[in-house]
């Protein structure tokens, strides 16, 4: 089994043959994997995959190697405080844009110890700190797709 899927990942690498492509892709898949926009991330794959040309299958692996059970939770963890820390440091209070299902939402919670949450702490952190984990591992996939594609 695992023989097989060795194979079936160095087909889906070597169907795309340049390594700037196949880092794009992958480091797509990874900006997805971080976005907080739960449930959509297949069709984000494929609508992204459609307007950058990249390759869907590559995408699709890098986003659910990033996010699977295992890791959701610290992902979206990290997301809200990034979204938490921004809007600290720029002194905006996210609580006060809640949608009012969020306020129904925080008052469940509360009763169970949890304190509030804000909607667009983790909106705004999922896709910050999406982007910056995505523009950091472009240079380091390119660097290491360049290196396989030359074996």
């Amino acid at each position: 089994m695992i023989k097989k899927m060795i194979h079936i990942g160095k087909q889906l690498v070597l169907g795309e043959r340049t390594p700037k492509k196949l880092a794009l892709a992958s480091s797509f898949g990874i900006f997805i994997a971080f976005s907080p926009l739960l449930g959509i991330h297949w069709l984000l794959t494929i609508i992204l995959a459609w307007v950058f040309s990249l390759n869907v299958g590559v995408m699709y692996v890098a986003a659910h190697v990033v996010n699977n059970p295992f890791t959701m939770v610290p992902i979206y963890l990290a997301d809200y405080a990034v979204g938490t820390f921004i809007a600290r440091l720029v002194g905006i209070d996210l609580f006060a844009y809640n949608p009012s299902w969020m306020n129904w939402l925080n008052l469940r919670l509360w009763a169970l110890g949890i304190p509030n949450l804000s909607l667009w702490a983790f909106l705004i952190g999922g896709h910050i700190l999406g982007l910056a984990v995505a523009l950091i591992a472009y240079p380091l996939l390119c660097h290491f797709f360049h290196r396989i594609i030359r074996q």
